[in-house]
């Protein structure tokens, strides 16, 4: 196979120059001393800043907008609870404690559905819905609602979260109180059908999906960090996505990737990385594809190309705030099926924070694959 062209890049037309991500550099207060010096790589990275919230819409929270409702649950009924063993690093169970107590004091009935690890949870939180039971809260993260959304996609069953998550994109996308107690009023309130993407083989066949994402999918830099970020024990937060990108970038290595979009063959050469968003943000809180909402039945798809080390370390403080879309490395489309194919060898995919599989894949945008309870549907 030849090497892929590149694609005439696809992005929007500025308005004006992109805001700088970092604060100009002054001298201390009183004017007295000598500036400081030129930034170091660390400062460029700096504090995670998130995006700005989407503008107040007449309906729905941020990011979600229209489709049917699902009323809020009532006294004496039956909820199911999920709570993730590994979430905010031990945090969560402190918060389930809380939650625990707000769902007794509702008169509510509770079915603890955690298992020893996800394939158990999964298994149990399919027999209680396939049972009946129509609601799932969970106390975590994005790797909570991973595999969540494999247990409950295209069912109906609604999803309520109070986010104890590392990165916790999911509830920022949506807008998720950070608060535990507002977060389970939420979480008991009305739901919504959001967007979800299925994983399957390469062929796009539509057997049963593999996976299902709910927030971005990523391959290449993206995920050799999440990998790093996974294994690390500290910092907490998204500071720990800071770090691990800071241990990765050494090993920056791009790779050929050829796209399926909607049946159209793209091809790229030296991908430093891919994602593939439902939602905008990964990375706790980088704005990876913040052209993407959970409710359009399309994805944002997002590729840099053709950027070394240096490039990448002072291109990624622009992501947190979607500056980075005018960057001549970048280059965006939109798609309902994509496919995803590297010839260069081995490529594993991730989706929301967790392991996926090896390339080639293809996901597809399925609307309305999940029920969650979101703010202010």
């Amino acid at each position: 196979m030849g090497r892929p062209t590149r694609a005439p890049r696809d992005r929007p037309a500025r308005d004006g120059p992109a805001p700088s991500p970092l604060r100009p550099r002054r001298r201390p207060r009183g004017g007295r001393g000598p500036p400081r010096g030129p930034p170091t790589p660390l400062d460029r990275i700096g504090r995670p800043r998130l995006a700005p919230r989407a503008p107040a819409r007449p309906t729905g929270g941020p990011g979600v907008s229209g489709g049917d409702v699902t009323p809020a649950v009532s006294d004496g009924d039956e909820v199911g609870l999920v709570v993730s063993p590994t979430a905010g690093k031990g945090r969560a169970a402190g918060v389930a404690a809380r939650v625990r107590q707000g769902l007794s004091r509702r008169g509510l009935v509770v079915r603890d559905l955690t298992g020893p690890e996800p394939d158990a949870t999964v298994a149990a939180v399919r027999r209680a819905t396939g049972a009946g039971l129509g609601r799932v809260l969970a106390v975590g993260g994005d790797g909570t609602v991973h595999h969540l959304a494999r247990a409950t996609a295209t069912t109906g069953t609604v999803i309520g979260l109070v986010p104890v998550g590392t990165g916790n994109d999911w509830a920022r996308a949506l807008g998720l109180p950070a608060d535990p107690d507002a977060a389970l009023e939420t979480a008991l309130g009305p739901a919504r059908p959001l967007d979800a993407l299925a994983v399957g083989p390469p062929d796009g066949g539509r057997d049963a999906p593999s996976a299902w994402i709910a927030t971005v999918a990523t391959a290449g830099f993206s995920g050799d960090v999440n990998a790093r970020a996974n294994a690390m024990r500290y910092p907490r937060g998204s500071a720990r996505y800071t770090i691990a990108t800071l241990a990765t970038l050494p090993r920056l290595r791009p790779r050929r990737l050829v796209l399926g979009l909607d049946g159209t063959s793209v091809g790229y050469d030296d991908v430093v990385l891919v994602a593939v968003g439902n939602t905008a943000h990964f990375g706790g809180g980088m704005a990876i594809c913040p052209g993407a909402r959970p409710d359009d039945g399309s994805a944002e798809v997002v590729v840099v190309a053709g950027i070394g080390r240096v490039g990448l370390a002072r291109f990624l403080p622009r992501v947190f705030g979607g500056h980075h879309v005018t960057h001549p490395a970048v280059h965006r489309h939109h798609a309902t099926e994509i496919s995803l194919t590297c010839p260069d060898g081995p490529l594993h995919l991730w989706g929301d924070g967790e392991p996926v599989g090896p390339l080639p894949l293809t996901l597809r945008v399925v609307p309305g694959a999940l029920r969650v309870a979101v703010s202010d549907p």
